[in-house]
Order: structure tokens, then sequence, then C-alpha cells
């Protein structure tokens, strides 16, 4: 199997962030992020099909035409209150994530044999395979250091997430295109709210720290091509405890 692969793309990265700070107890930020792709890869790929003894009986030559788009965004909310000069604090982060790739393809398969006659018609194949992912979520941590050296620190957390993954290839027929038999439609869901709270303490040569994080997931995928459907809701903990 031989490739001959020919990639010609673009990219663009943004990033834009700013905080404010109307006194010393409070800031206020936000920073936003921004990433787009455009590529066109066109792989050629030649494979022969040889007798143990070296002669080659078959050969299959494969041109493929891709234009990829790539579109992320993503940002962040920000706020932080500082209750004193001791580190207890407050802070609270809100985020948004978008992620759109598209690949368009066409496929085109040739059949050969040994002296490079056509022995069938070729094959055509086009793909469109669009995928979506937004993600939210919300989350707020308390910090509370005492001066015998002991911290607590807990935090809540909520998350939100969408999949949406479209595999959609027709295959050439005649003069028709027909749907391929590797389609595929599936749509996945995710929530997940989390607590947890943990102490530490330091001594002159030693520091111990011990926690729990409960966390409650729900999952729903969604198969449209059979139109089947997965849903579960659990609960996990997480304890941990640490010795240095």
């Amino acid at each position: 199997v031989n490739t001959a692969f020919r990639f010609r793309n673009n990219n663009y990265t943004l990033k834009l962030g700013m905080d404010y700070t109307p006194n010393k107890k409070n800031t206020f930020g936000i920073v936003l992020n921004g990433f787009l792709f455009s590529g066109h890869p066109t792989p050629i790929t030649n494979t022969s099909f040889s007798t143990i003894n070296g002669d080659v009986f078959s050969m299959l030559n494969s041109h493929t035409t891709n234009n990829l788009s790539w579109k992320n965004f993503s940002t962040n909310l920000n706020y932080k209150h500082s209750f004193d000069t001791s580190g207890t604090e407050l802070t609270v982060d809100i985020d948004y994530s978008h992620y759109r790739n598209v690949s368009d393809q066409l496929l085109r398969t040739g059949f050969f044999d040994g002296n490079n006659n056509q022995t069938a018609d070729s094959m055509f194949l086009r793909g469109h395979l669009p995928s979506g992912i937004n993600i939210y979520s919300i989350k707020s941590d308390f910090v509370h250091p005492y001066k015998s050296g002991l911290k607590l620190e807990a935090g809540i957390k909520s998350s939100y997430v969408r999949s949406d993954n479209l595999v959609d290839y027709v295959r050439k027929a005649g003069n028709n295109w027909i749907p391929d038999a590797r389609n595929n439609h599936f749509i996945y869901t995710e929530n997940i709210n989390a607590v947890y709270l943990n102490a530490s303490k330091e001594f002159k040569k030693w520091s111990v720290q011990g926690g729990l994080r409960m966390e409650n997931t729900n999952t729903k995928g969604v198969q449209a091509s059979d139109n089947s459907t997965v849903t579960r809701s659990y609960v996990s903990f997480f304890p941990s405890a640490f010795v240095s």
C-alpha cells in the first residue's frame, strides 16, 4: 500500500481576557477563546495484491477529497471575593464551550488487474460528517484557612454536555446516489452535579489531608438509526486521604 498525501489548511486563533477590580475584595473577569480551521487533504492510495511469488494480480486506486471545517468557541465568566487577608475567599466560574466540526468527503476507488486494465466500474462514496458539542458548567468554591494551620475547602459544580454526531454516506448507483449501510446518528447528553468537602492541616514536619466528593450523573444516549435510547442515573462517592 502506498499513500501520497497532500494537505492545505488555514488556522486562526483568538484569545481575549479582561479583569475588573472595583475594590480590594472583589474581582470580576471574562475570558474569550476562538479557533477556526479549514483544511483540504487529498490523499491518493494505491493498493496491490500479489501472489506468494510476487506477481501482482489485482490493484486498487483510491482518490479522496476532504473539506474540513472546525469552529471552536469558549467563554468564561469568573468572580472572586476575598473576605480578609488570611486567604478566606469565595470564587464563582461560569463556562460555555461550543465545538462544531464538519467533514465533507468524496472517495473514488478504481479496480484494475495486474496489467492495469480496469476490471469493474469505479466506486464513488460521498460523505457528510458533522459533529457538534455544547458544554455548560457553573461552579463555586469556598476556602477558609485557620491560624492553627487547618484549612477547609468546599465547593459545588454542575455541568451539562450535549453531543450530536451524524455519519451520512451515499453511494453512487448508476446515475443515482443511495444511502450507505454505515450511516448513523447518535445524540448524547450528560449532566453531572457534584459537591465536595476537603480539610487539611500542617504540622511542623507533617501535613495531612482528607476529603469527600459526591457526584450525581445522569446520561442519555439516543441512536437514531434504530430508534434506541439508553439512560443512566447514579451517584458516586470519591473519598481521598493524604499524609506527607
